[in-house]
């Protein structure tokens, strides 16, 4: 009986530390180009040559093997005729400015705004493969469109792959004759976006702005106060469900989830050091002699003003000439 297994080989890496990415994180910075290039490409698909955007994904790798990507850059490219041509030259010479600015960036994976696995995306990511040798190379796929064509947020998938079958190199393919360029096999990996609390609050007034209709959003009536007025006050929402949650679950109206369970014993059992408390305390006295001072400033002023503006008025034009 004929076997219908699918043998998948492992890739022969000559660095035996190379240790397969067990998670993959996307800076917020990288993603935003990304989606930006994406949502701004006004280029058609008839003009263009291109049914996708394609391009090159920087960062770092840890020592266990995790990968951290920071940037993001889209290299042009034309399809035409089941054919894609890849602008080698304007990926090297971009990768190298990236390098002058930050000398630890290297080559992590590539991206397609395409969510489908076909052929070409064998034969790039064989490109990539080849050029960073060393290392398994991330996949990374973006969709930003549904089945009619229209705009939805993007959902974003990593992969990583492994060489199906026998090695383009091996005698018995080129024997045979077999054409073994872009033959992989794609594992889906986990994801996370990182971003920093600026970057959150920036990603707020953009949400903000999107809702209205003129695509704005005011920034001056958003002081530091309100800002952490906002935000007691999301976190005392998030209280309200988790305590209602919570207290149906011990009525037996609902089947407690054990995940949510060990986050929130996890979230009961973090506890600031000292040196964090004093810390805090210390900002906050800090904020506050600076707002205090500037209201002293800010009335000692006003006070000036309306001193001399009492002085103008009780001295008549004509004594100031004598």
């Amino acid at each position: 009986m004929a076997s219908t297994a699918l043998h998948i080989a492992k890739p022969n890496y000559s660095n035996t530390r190379i240790i397969s990415p067990l998670k993959v994180s996307i800076d917020a910075s990288a993603l935003l180009d990304v989606i930006e290039a994406i949502y701004h490409d006004n280029s058609e698909a008839s003009d263009s040559g291109r049914t996708r955007l394609i391009g090159t994904l920087l960062g770092t790798r840890s020592e266990d093997g995790d990968v951290n990507i920071k940037a993001a850059y889209i290299v042009p490219h034309t399809e035409k005729d089941g054919d894609l041509i890849f602008e080698e030259s304007y990926h090297f010479s971009t990768y190298q400015l990236y390098k002058r600015s930050n000398m630890d960036l290297q080559v992590v994976g590539w991206f397609s705004t395409k969510d489908e696995l076909d052929l070409s995306t064998g034969l790039l990511h064989e490109f990539y493969s080849k050029n960073s040798p060393n290392h398994p190379q991330i996949l990374l796929t973006l969709r930003h469109k549904d089945e009619n064509g229209e705009v939805i947020s993007p959902i974003i998938s990593t992969y990583v792959s492994g060489p199906v079958g026998l090695p383009s190199t091996s005698q018995l393919a080129r024997s045979l004759g077999l054409d073994k360029s872009g033959a992989f096999a794609f594992v889906s990996v986990e994801n996370e976006v990182i971003y920093s609390k600026s970057e959150l609050t920036s990603l707020q007034f953009i949400d903000k702005a999107s809702n209205n209709e003129n695509q704005t959003t005011t920034l001056s009536s958003n002081d530091e106060l309100k800002q952490l007025e906002s935000s007691v006050k999301k976190i005392a929402d998030m209280l309200k469900v988790l305590s209602e949650y919570s207290a149906r679950v011990k009525n037996g109206e609902i089947k407690g989830e054990s995940k949510i369970g060990q986050l929130l014993l996890s979230a009961l059992k973090f506890q600031l050091s000292q040196n964090e408390i004093n810390g805090l305390k210390v900002q906050m006295e800090n904020h506050t002699n600076d707002t205090l001072l500037i209201e002293y400033l800010s009335s000692c002023i006003q006070q000036q003003l309306d001193l001399s503006s009492k002085l103008t008025n009780f001295v008549l034009p004509a004594d100031a000439l004598k």
